[in-house]
C-alpha cells in the first residue's frame, strides 16, 4: 500500500462510544461512498453517541461535496448520533462561506480534542 492508498482511504475509530471518521485529502472518486458507508454501518453496528468527522487531511471541498457531507450528517442524526466537524482548513471555511453554503445546524470544533471534550461535558449535564 503506497502514500496514495492511505491519503484516500477513510478510517473509523471507535472512542469512547464516539466514531471518529478520517476523512481522506480529496473527496471525489468514490470517497463520500466510502464515508457514508462507513458511518452508518458503524452506527448501526455499536451504540455511537457522536460521530466526529475528523477533517484535517482535506485538501479542497467543492459545495456539492459539502453537500454530500451534510447529507451524511443528517443521516447520522437521524440514527441518533451527533454529527460534528472538526479540523477545517480556514482556507476551506473562506471558500464555503463565500459560496454561500448552508451552514445551519453544524457543529464544528478546531479540532478532536475540543471536540471530545465538548461530547464529554454534554454527557455530564445529561448525567446530572
Amino acid at each position: 500500500m503506497g502514500i496514495n492508498d492511505l491519503q484516500s482511504t477513510v478510517t473509523a475509530t471507535n472512542i469512547k462510544n464516539n466514531l471518529v471518521v478520517t476523512l481522506p485529502v480529496d473527496l471525489s472518486g468514490g470517497a463520500l461512498d466510502q464515508v457514508r458507508s462507513v458511518t452508518l454501518d458503524a452506527i448501526q453496528d455499536n451504540p455511537i453517541v457522536a460521530v466526529i468527522f475528523e477533517c484535517s487531511a482535506l485538501k479542497f471541498i467543492d459545495v456539492n461535496e459539502f453537500d454530500d457531507l451534510k447529507s451524511i450528517c443528517s443521516m447520522s442524526g437521524v440514527l441518533g448520533a451527533t454529527p460534528i466537524l472538526t479540523g477545517l482548513k480556514p482556507e476551506i471555511i473562506k471558500y464555503l462561506i463565500l459560496a454561500d453554503i448552508d451552514s445551519a445546524g453544524i457543529r464544528a470544533f478546531l479540532g478532536l480534542n475540543e471536540a471530545l471534550d465538548y461530547l464529554e461535558q454534554v454527557q455530564q449535564h445529561s448525567n446530572r
